[in-house]
């Protein structure tokens, strides 16, 4: 549409000039009989702009009568340009207003003319079939959109200077369509040919027209399931327009219903909640109420409600999505059906069965009628009617309603049989395609219960996870944010827990295991796998430099924006630093990506996927005396694995909610001291955690790697039997402890120990590193706002006087060992106290040659933001402020047998399903240490000097 913009007041004019407001009046005349042709052309003109400002503002009456006034002038002008822009301005109305029979009317009036009147290079066909294309992808004709927008390119393509905008745009909705289609490859590539193309008008892309390619982005990787990047564009772009004059409403509404949606798919409803509420409010105000907009609004509240669990708002919200809908489209559209598949949800969810399936039902006999047997929808309609068969009992129709799912989503997999299950090519949507197996395996695993030949159905249900664990592992290949793929970890769960139990009940101990070791430290382990790839596959210095500076910028900036939101989260200042860190993701993630293309051996080496076989844990990490027990706690059971040098063995027990009870209360007896809770509690938790297993570890040391909240448990702190408490004595030192049966270490996973072991760095001669800060009033200010109720900080830290003899007395012990040469001369000894031992000095210190790191301070947990934990060191430094954050601690560069941390709680974590603790911890192990020691829970620094000595 036209640029030219009118005033209101200009607009008002013209129109009374034009007896635009009552053509029923005695005295009108025509307009070529009111003005000269020069000046109705002008009026012409200037009609067709006041339309565009009408479109932008939403009132697309208004823009309905100007065009129709606009065409009528250029009609008795014969001016054939002019009267296709009024046609399609025209159109552009209808669309938004529903009206599609009449948009498409005036789209062909236009082509009509267009093709008789001009050549087909004439730029005035680009816009004719960008407008087509809106209303083929409006009415669901994807392919054909996508066919018109390729000719809208063509006619750029053509012309030597090519309204830049508009050749973005096309590109953009190019990208767009494609990414809806899962042709992700083909999306990027039309996406950056948008954004070099848009760079010419504004290089630095921070205009508010390059917000709407970063929405684009949003949209892009929302498809592909990447919803915190998507987030991340979107969260961009908010901050571009709120700088921005004169911002479309429409795009406003459209960037808040993103954002309340990616909010929603995350589960954190509360945030999405007035983002859809800010949404719906400015549609109403741009459509009204029937209009389908607004009936999208509806729907996304309606979603949200039932992840509330507020059923009676949600069907309330989805009626009248339904309502709006039938008025505007009839009973028989697709966007009817998805209103009954929401509806039949929020049924189910009030536990009103019947109506569910009716609705669910209906909707799956629209969408096969509009959309056809194959389709990226009808496998959530499937996978939901799945979900109702089963809290009905009625498994054998689950299982075909999985079945059909399945037949659903992939475009070459035909069978009804449910022995058969598709490969993973040619798959419409793979978060579906997880939910169908996950449903699926779950139905043949009840059934087997029921099952006079219970062996069947299980052998079908191992299949199916199997596929299941192989679309896991392409789907985590394909998430570059952490976030991302532990949100995968989280939702893959259930999917794991299932193989365990098949593969037991099959007597299959071994499969049962690897789906145990597969479900935990996933993204650890590729993190790790990720950092070694960088430095062993040739990659040049100059890029691993980049890249190292790249890492240290983003670490740098996102702890400057975590603080300033801590401090106030709408602080002025955070809108520049997000920008900042957007930009340099970007690059970052550009330069990951030459990395995979250019270096193939680096991608190999990174995406290299599988848990660590039996036999080379028994190679490389296990040993006669050791036995190595690993922990998987399901939904409602606890699976004990114990391998050893002759045998794997498992137990299962039942759990429930009372197992993480006991775990937090004897952490809370330890802290305060609590004789009686704590005796019970560690007795009670050794009867579910030890006994079952006892034979099998009988006199060996014990390796344990824990789940979920077992991470938060010291296990050589459980105790054989409670003692007798009838005398009220309370004396710790006779216990029956674990520990005094087992040496006890900890690992995230059998697989990450293993590729540990196997790790092909240089043996560190021996040398000691060891850092004791001091602290005096007002020394790290940075603290001030960081005190929180879960964060385990004292505003003032204090210093810790028995640290400095803890950490000389262990230089001693190393320096006793050295030669009288090495003694003096040589720098294996290292050590930093006071005010030196600060945050510059270890950033600074080459760590590499130091097989020992000895950290003694205050450490703290974080639990609202894991990523502001970290280790207080000394602030000497401008530019450092003495906190070393967990971002920091990851790109340290360690290759040492042992970091000892003998701060309080260092151990703990926020905890991820399958990946243990999120903490400080983890980081040091993906920096390059290979054991840690550390604490849960705070100690008194003379008590922790003694032990270190030790």
């Amino acid at each position: 549409m036209p640029s030219i913009k009118l005033t209101a007041s200009v607009f008002s004019i013209l129109c009374l000039a034009l007896n635009c407001g009552d053509p029923a009046r005695e005295d009108h005349k025509t307009e070529s009989d009111l003005y000269p042709p020069a000046l109705t052309q002008t009026l012409a003109d200037s009609l067709l702009a006041a339309a565009s400002e009408h479109y932008q503002g939403g009132r697309f009456d208004s823009v309905v009568a100007v065009s129709q006034q606009a065409r009528m002038l250029f009609e008795q002008q014969e001016n054939d340009r002019g009267l296709v822009k009024a046609e399609l301005s025209l159109a552009l109305a209808k669309l938004r207003q529903n009206l599609f029979d009449e948009c498409q009317s005036a789209i062909r009036r236009a082509k009509v003319i267009c093709t008789t009147a001009f050549a087909e290079s004439d730029p005035i066909f680009a816009e004719l079939y960008n407008v087509e294309g809106r209303y083929l992808f409006n009415t669901r004709q994807i392919d054909a959109a996508e066919e018109s927008f390729l000719q809208e390119l063509a006619c750029y393509e053509m012309q030597q200077q090519p309204d830049i905008e508009a050749k973005a745009e096309c590109l953009r909705i190019l990208a767009e369509i494609n990414s809806r289609q899962g042709e992700h490859e083909a999306g990027r590539a039309f996406m950056q040919r948008a954004l070099d193309t848009f760079r010419v008008n504004d290089p630095s892309l921070t205009s508010k027209y390059a917000g709407e390619l970063y929405v684009a982005l949003g949209n892009m990787n929302f498809y592909q399931a990447k919803y915190d990047r998507a987030l991340e564009y979107y969260l961009h772009t908010d901050a571009i327009w709120k700088n921005a004059e004169d911002v479309n409403e429409w795009g406003l509404s459209n960037l808040f219903l993103n954002i309340g949606t990616i909010y929603t798919t995350k589960k954190r409803y509360a945030e999405a909640l007035p983002y859809y509420q800010k949404s719906l409010q400015l549609c109403l105000k741009i459509f009204g109420e029937d209009n389908s907009n607004t009936a999208l609004r509806y729907n996304n509240l309606g979603n949200l409600y039932i992840g509330l669990n507020d059923f009676p708002e949600a069907i309330s919200a989805h009626k009248k999505t339904l309502e709006i809908r039938k008025r505007l489209q009839g009973d028989r559209s697709v966007e009817v059906a998805y209103s009954y598949a929401n509806l039949g949800t929020a049924y189910a969810g009030a536990q009103d069965d019947k109506k569910a399936l009716q609705y669910l039902n209906r909707s799956i006999d629209l969408l096969k009628e509009s959309r056809g047997a194959k389709n990226p929808d009808l496998p959530l309609c499937y996978n939901r009617l799945g979900q109702m068969y089963v809290h009905k009992g009625r498994y054998d129709k689950a299982l075909v309603a999985y079945q059909q799912a399945l037949r659903a989503n992939v475009a070459d997999f035909s069978s009804s049989d449910p022995a058969e299950n598709p490969t993973l090519q040619n798959v419409f949507s793979r978060e579906r395609l997880l939910h169908s197996l996950r449903g699926k395996a779950e139905t043949l695993i009840t059934m087997s219960a029921a099952s006079k030949h219970p062996e069947s159905p299980l052998k079908l249900a191992l299949q199916t996870i199997e596929v299941a664990v192989a679309l896991i592992d392409e789907l985590r290949h394909g998430f570059r944010l952490e976030s991302a793929k532990l949100f995968l970890a989280e939702e893959s769960r259930v999917i794991y827990e299932q193989g365990i139990f098949a593969a037991r009940a099959l007597n299959l101990p071994e499969k049962a295991y690897l789906f145990a070791e597969k479900s935990r430290a996933g993204v650890l382990l590729e993190s790790i796998a990720e950092a070694d790839a960088r430095h062993f596959t040739g990659i040049p210095d100059s890029l691993l430099d980049r890249e190292n500076m790249l890492r240290r910028r983003l670490t740098r900036l996102s702890n400057e924006l975590d603080n300033l939101e801590v401090k106030n989260a709408q602080h002025p200042a955070a809108d520049s630093v997000r920008i900042a860190l957007f930009e340099n993701k970007r690059a970052y993630e550009a330069l990951i990506t030459q990395f995979e293309a250019d270096y193939p051996s680096y991608y190999n080496l990174k995406y290299r996927s599988g848990a660590v076989s039996l036999a080379d844990l028994r190679t490389h990490v296990l040993d006669d005396q050791t036995a190595l027990v690993e922990y998987f706690l399901g939904r409602d059971s606890l699976s004990i694995f114990v391998l050893t040098q002759d045998d794997l063995s498992i137990k299962t027990a039942a759990a429930d909610s009372t197992l993480k009870t006991r775990v937090k209360k004897l952490r809370r007896a330890i802290v305060s001291q609590n004789f009686i809770d704590y005796t019970q509690t560690a007795a009670d938790l050794y009867q579910d955690l030890i006994l079952p297993v006892e034979k099998e570890i009988a006199g060996k040391n014990l390796l344990i790697i824990p789940d979920d909240v077992l991470c938060y448990l010291p296990f050589e702190v459980l105790l054989d039997k409670a003692p007798d408490n009838s005398d009220g004595l309370k004396d710790y030192r006779v216990l029956p402890y674990l520990l005094k049966k087992h040496a006890i270490s900890y690992a995230y996973s059998a697989t990450l120990l293993s590729e540990t072991a196997l790790k092909g760095r240089p043996q560190a001669t021996p040398a000691f590193l060891g850092f004791v800060p001091s602290f005096s009033a007002g020394s790290l200010p940075a603290l001030s706002y960081l005190r929180g109720e879960n964060s385990g900080v004292n505003v003032e830290p204090e210093s810790l006087p028995a640290a400095k003899e803890e950490v000389t007395r262990i230089a001693a012990l190393f320096k006793s060992r050295l030669n009288l040469f090495e003694r003096f001369f040589s720098s294996r000894t290292k050590t930093y106290f006071g005010e030196n031992a600060s945050e510059q000095a270890l950033k600074s210190t080459a760590l590499l040659p130091f097989n020992i790191i000895h950290l003694a301070t205050h450490g703290f947990i974080y639990e609202d933001r894991p990523a502001l934990s970290g280790l207080l060191l000394a602030n000497d430094s401008a530019t450092e402020d003495g906190i070393l954050y967990l971002r920091e601690i990851y790109d340290l560069n360690l290759n040492a047998e042992l970091v000892t941390l003998s701060a309080c709680e260092t151990g703990l974590g926020t905890i991820a399903h399958g990946e243990g603790p999120i903490g400080i911890a983890r980081a040091f192990l993906y920096a390059g240490a290979k054991n840690l020691l550390v604490s849960q829970w705070k100690v008194s620094d003379k008590s922790t000097a003694d032990l270190m000595v030790e």
